[in-house]
């Protein structure tokens, strides 16, 4: 039976977990350049207003991000914008709203972490918030509440890399997982000089959790060249 050594599985987290990085990287940087293009336009119609910007700038998904920059071109005001692009549910904020109440009560109670703080402002599914708000406020100690709140957002971040790769369009699918390769390549290459075959597994893991951007000169490119 085959057994990989330990240096050939190390080598494999590290590629994987820079490849995913990479591709993360690059979509949620074209993600925001769309979601700035579709603010601009709605900039023209006063001041666009916090919950819609940030619903805007949460979107990774290009199709519709797209759909909703030809709907700003066309709305001529916020309402219609609103109207016609399905955000309207979103008019009073209230996922946004409900995600912050509940922040702010954890934060009045405990010290809160990180990673709750935003796996907690992610959170868009009212009747989650809403159990989150009532046990904010009637527990007594705040773990097993922390770790269901960490546990939803690790899911919402699988989702999330699942999403991006599913939704990447196909003009870009190729080019950018050739990138992508070549940069773990070259990255891999410069970790084992740095500190060896089995040096570096740690740094590539953090990467890709902390949604790092990388390239192969250390920046996030344009793999089409668009």
């Amino acid at each position: 039976m085959f057994e990989c050594s330990k240096e050939e599985v190390m080598e494999e987290t590290r590629r994987i977990a820079f490849k995913e990085g990479f591709i993360v990287g690059f979509a949620e940087t074209k993600a925001k350049e769309m979601a700035t293009a579709v603010l601009h336009v709605l900039q023209l119609f006063g001041e666009v207003p916090e919950y819609v910007q940030e619903r805007i700038e949460k979107e990774t998904n290009f199709t519709r991000q797209e759909e909703w920059l030809k709907i700003a071109v066309r709305a001529g005001s916020m309402d219609k914008f609103l109207d016609q692009s399905g955000l309207t549910e979103y008019r009073n904020g209230l996922g946004d709203g409900m995600a912050r109440a509940v922040l702010e009560i954890l934060k009045l109670r405990w010290d809160v972490p990180e990673p709750v703080q935003k796996a907690v402002l992610v959170q868009y599914d009212l009747s989650l918030l809403l159990r989150w708000l009532q046990k904010a406020i009637e527990e007594e100690m705040p773990e097993e509440l922390f770790k269901e709140i960490r546990q939803k957002g690790k899911k919402y971040e699988d989702e999330k890399f699942e999403k991006i790769k599913r939704e990447l369009p196909q003009k870009w699918k190729q080019r950018v997982e050739e990138v992508a390769e070549e940069a773990v390549k070259k990255r891999t290459v410069e970790l084992m000089s740095e500190g060896g075959t089995g040096t570096g597994t740690e740094d590539l893991v953090l990467e890709h959790q902390s949604g790092a951007q990388p390239g192969t000169d250390g920046k996030v490119q344009d793999p089409a060249g668009v």
